[in-house]
Parts: structure tokens; C-alpha cells; sequence
């Protein structure tokens, strides 16, 4: 009982330590950037979306420094799992979540479209470097278009220069940030690698699940925290759109940057990665009737979306025998 709560704590530790991180990378490097003279705009679209994605990057390279793999893969595609269910899900029931029509006809489509790569390179039980140059060639295309439709008034996408700061750069304040966050992060990511396998190894379960579960959803935390605070505050445009382009992100940028640093093997887990990807892939389709009858996502739907969520992670830990086919 005493490893559980001592590797419980660690984990709330490196979760806490990850998202003040995450907090200071963005605040310090967007300022450094508009003090550059760069567009809050563009920065919106490009350093702050990419620090909602920092705590999966850094946990997933390190996990994967460390070999576990598990861990490296299934925190991407347990947060985007997360993403669509968990925070989609909780954020409907506060308020119904309007979307563009330019993110149904663009982003969901080309969402989907990566998680069927996602699928296709995955089925062999490994995730190679080539296959991550792919992801980061078209995160590179991603970027390309949604800044040109950003600066065309095209507003499919979150847009998050409301997280620029607003008063004038202070560069040393904003390199002190810019360092303290980056730090923060990695001593985060140490502990919520380190406490994970420690819970993995008490309850007997793959470092997978725990990547799926328990990582993932601690480093979903600020996609959580940005989409409940813009539904507060009549901004439900902006959640589905942080959701959509924050699992893009996750894919193209997490997933392929630490993909450059080697292949990720999951053999011994091939079964559970085979039904992840397929409810991922569910999960992601079934976007495509729920926002294409009122371009929104209402309360029942939002119930429903959850309770999936709800039922994924139950079976995990409870039945995981219907994963991986023993």
C-alpha cells in the first residue's frame, strides 16, 4: 500500500510540475516571439498550440528514452482518446459546443485521415522512423495551412492568441519563464515516467495501459483546462477546435518527433494496440454525424461521448482480457 501512495503521489507531482511547465514555455516564448514583432495571431496558431502538446512530448520522448515504449505510444493515443471523450464529453455537458463549418469540412476530414495512417503504420507492431518523417512532413503542410487560412480571417481552427500576454516583452522575465518551464517539464516528465512503470509493476498491468490511462489524462490536463475555461466563457467554438487540433498535434508532432529518434516497437502489445487504434478510430468517426447534423455537440451527445470513454477505460482495467484476445 505504501508503493501505491508513494507512486500515486509521484505521479499527482510530475502531473502538477508538467502543466506549470507547459504554463511557463508558452508564457515565455510568446512573449519572446511578440517582442520579435511576430502577429499574436500567428503565435496563437503555432508556439501556443504546440506548448497544449508539450507534456505529451516530453513524457513520450523520455518514455521512450527509457524503453518504454508502451508508455511513449499510448500516452499520444490514450490523450487523444481522452480529448474526444473526456474532455469533448465533460465540456458538452456545461454547454452546447458549436463548430464551424469550415473545421467539420476540413479538420475532422484530415483528422481522420492521419489516424487511418495512424492505423496503417501501427499494424505491424511497430512505429519507424520513416513513418515518423511522414507525420512530421505533414505536420510541416498542417502548419503551412492553417497559418495562411489564420492570416485570411479563416477561423476553423482554435486560435489562441487571447494567450499572448498582452503588456510589453520583458526578456529577461520571458527567458526565466521560457527556462523554468522547460525544466519544470522535464522533471515532470522523469516523475510521471518513473511513478507510472512504479504503478505498472503494483498492479501487474503494461506500461501501455498506464500510458493510456493515468499519463494520458494527466497530460490532457491543459487541453481540459483551455476547453472548460472557453465554454465558461460563451466560447464553445473554440473547445472542438482545441480537441481537433490538439490531436492532430498529438499525432503529427508528438508521435513523429519522437518517432525521429528510433522505431517504436510494440510487439508484446499488439492485440491492445490493434483495439486502441480502432476505437480512437471510432471515436474520431463518430464526430462526423454528431457535428454534421447541428454543428454542435448538445448535452446527450456529450453523455454519450463520455459514457464510450467511461466503458474504454472500465474495460482496461477490469476486462482486459477483451483487449487482448486471451
Amino acid at each position: 500500500m505504501g508503493v501505491i501512495l508513494q507512486n500515486s503521489l509521484l505521479l499527482a507531482a510530475g502531473i502538477l510540475l508538467l502543466n506549470f511547465g507547459a504554463h511557463g514555455l508558452v508564457r515565455g516564448a510568446a512573449s519572446l516571439a511578440k517582442g520579435l514583432g511576430i502577429k499574436p495571431l500567428l503565435i496563437g496558431l503555432t508556439i501556443v498550440a504546440f506548448g497544449t502538446s508539450a507534456p505529451e512530448l516530453v513524457v513520450s520522448i523520455i518514455a521512450a528514452a527509457k524503453n518504454q515504449f508502451g508508455i511513449a505510444y499510448g500516452n499520444v493515443v490514450g490523450s487523444n482518446i481522452a480529448n474526444l471523450g473526456l474532455i469533448l464529453g465533460i465540456s458538452a455537458l456545461i454547454a452546447p459546443l458549436k463548430v464551424s463549418p469550415g473545421l467539420y469540412k476540413k479538420g475532422l476530414p484530415f483528422l481522420t485521415f492521419i489516424t487511418v495512417l495512424l492505423l496503417i503504420f501501427s499494424f505491424n507492431g511497430y512505429f519507424t522512423v520513416r513513418e515518423g518523417a511522414v507525420f512530421v512532413l505533414l505536420l510541416v503542410v498542417f502548419l503551412g495551412f492553417i497559418i495562411r487560412r489564420g492570416l485570411q480571417g479563416d477561423t476553423s481552427f482554435a486560435d489562441y492568441s487571447q494567450e499572448v500576454p498582452t503588456e510589453a516583452p520583458k526578456y529577461l522575465l520571458d527567458i526565466t519563464f521560457l527556462i523554468a518551464g522547460s525544466a519544470l517539464l522535464l522533471a515532470g516528465s522523469h516523475l510521471v515516467v518513473n511513478a507510472g512503470v512504479g504503478l505498472m509493476r503494483v498492479f501487474h498491468v503494461s506500461d501501455l495501459v498506464i500510458g493510456l490511462t493515468l499519463i494520458a489524462v494527466g497530460t490532457s490536463l491543459p487541453e481540459l483546462a483551455t476547453s472548460v475555461v472557453s465554454v465558461f466563457k460563451g466560447e464553445t467554438d473554440i473547445c472542438v477546435g482545441n480537441v481537433i487540433g490538439s490531436n492532430i498535434f498529438n499525432i503529427l508532432f508528438v508521435l513523429g518527433s519522437v518517432a525521429l529518434f528510433g522505431d517504436i516497437s510494440f510487439e508484446k502489445t499488439l492485440g491492445l494496440v490493434k483495439v486502441q487504434l480502432w476505437i480512437l478510430m471510432f471515436m474520431t468517426i463518430l464526430l462526423f454525424p454528431i457535428l454534421g447534423t447541428q454543428h454542435q455537440v448538445d448535452k446527450k451527445e456529450g453523455m454519450f461521448l463520455l459514457a464510450v470513454y467511461t466503458a474504454f477505460i472500465a474495460m482496461l482495467f477490469f476486462a482486459p482480457d477483451i483487449f487482448i484476445g486471451n
